[in-house]
């Protein structure tokens, strides 16, 4: 838990406490990942001795139950619609947009506003009411709507958002993105160099789940003994590829492995059609899970998938690769090989990087025998947890917002991390 990751050293330097406003619209009990990941930083900001207030919204964008109780954060829920449509998303954003900044322009400016990037150009509202303000981008924007082509590159629109990205961005205080792609796209917008801070190893994944459990759910699957079991899990956006998947069910048939994706997104819907018209496919598919279901259920498979458009190299970064990385089981990777989870997966030696379209190279990762399976699986969680480490990665975070609400733009950019 975060919360139990205390650095009792409150202020920059060992300074006054802060008061710090993070903004993202959501937040546990929410269980997406921007929620989850916002309230280890919260937790380990106020372990710190800072005060900390999240603004977030009562909309559930993925339910969760029996949740830890937040540990000396400060959390303010706002209105928000029911439904999931595109025009309860809209109504959502301009619910949040209107509250937040109502809260914001009531009370005194606090030291320091951090905006991660749901809604989208969050950012505006944090320049607008913080005397500091600073960004955890967690999406690129406008850059992920040119590439879903919800919005034409180089039109009249696609110059509107790009002017307001730079706005958000004006004056920061300090930027810190997922990996070096995506400080890389944003260098227009920023005109500077970004901070590179990789997320961390999701600090509320259970230990290794015992062998019964692990039984219990192949069996759930119906996973015969001995039949290779392969796992998506996560969002299947815009930004996820699974053309290469369906083509290599097709191709192996009912006698090859069995194909569980477990989440939601788009291509979800893609394939539930999919499997209607083919229901011989090896296809399982299920919805979202968490907690000691969801360690179970990565160590049931034996090997992970992970994806990503063409184009979407440094707008997105898959956050399932760290909790299969670190659940010892190797990763397929089938997407652009220059972007953060292609070289991530080389650097390991953790798996096997496909290039899209490339169906005879997806067919011999898959043909891979059990003992390098192994071996790449172990490779792989040993590197995650030496770079990705709760612990470290969460310090260096407390420093950087520490730093952000004291030194001046420029100062605050430039740093970079590996991986």
């Amino acid at each position: 838990m975060a919360g139990k990751m205390a650095f009792k050293n409150a202020g920059p330097g060992g300074g006054k406490p802060l008061h710090l406003v993070l903004l993202n619209q959501f937040y546990p009990p929410d269980r997406s990942p921007t929620a989850r990941y916002l309230r280890d930083l919260a937790e380990a900001m106020a372990s710190r001795g800072h005060t900390v207030e999240v603004y977030c919204s009562r909309a559930l964008y993925r339910a969760g139950g029996g949740d830890r109780a937040d540990s000396g954060v400060r959390v303010r829920r706002f209105w928000a619609p029911n439904g999931r449509g595109l025009s309860s998303k809209a109504l959502g954003y301009a619910a949040y947009y209107a509250q937040a900044g109502a809260a914001l322009a009531q009370g005194p400016a606090p030291d320091l506003i951090l905006a991660l990037s749901s809604p989208p150009f969050l950012g505006l509202l944090a320049r607008l009411f913080g005397k500091r303000h600073a960004h955890w981008v967690m999406d690129a924007y406008p850059q992920a709507l040119f590439a879903s082509g919800a919005v034409r590159r180089g039109g009249l629109a696609s110059r509107l958002l790009s002017a307001l990205a730079r706005s958000q961005y004006r004056g920061a205080a300090g930027v810190i993105t997922l990996g070096p792609d995506m400080a890389r796209r944003l260098r227009p917008e920023l005109g500077r160099p970004a901070l590179v801070r990789p997320l961390w190893l999701p600090s509320d994944l259970p230990p290794a789940p015992p062998e019964a459990a692990v039984r219990a759910v192949r069996r759930a699957w119906g996973a015969a003994a001995g039949r290779r079991v392969l796992l998506y899990a996560g969002n299947l956006g815009r930004g996820h590829r699974y053309g290469e998947f369906v083509d290599a069910m097709r191709a192996q048939g009912g006698g090859g492995p069995l194909w569980v994706f477990m989440g939601d997104g788009v291509g979800f819907n893609a394939l539930r059609r999919i499997r209607a018209a083919e229901p011989g496919l090896p296809l399982r598919m299920e919805g979202p899970c968490f907690g000691a279901d969801y360690a179970a259920r990565l160590a049931a498979a034996d090997a992970h998938l992970v994806s990503l458009q063409e184009g979407w190299q440094g707008l997105i970064v898959p956050s399932k690769l760290q909790a299969s990385l670190a659940s010892a089981k190797p990763v397929i990777f089938v997407g652009p090989a220059d972007c953060e989870p292609a070289r991530w997966i080389a650097a390991s030696g953790a798996g096997w990087v496909v290039p899209p379209g490339d169906g005879q190279g997806l067919i011999r990762a898959l043909a891979a025998p059990k003992a390098e399976r192994l071996s790449r699986g172990r490779r792989g969680r040993v590197w995650a947890l030496g770079h990705f480490g709760a612990p470290a990665s969460l310090k260096r975070m407390a420093l950087d917002l520490e730093g952000f609400s004291s030194a001046g733009p420029s100062a605050a950019h430039g740093g970079r991390q590996r991986p």
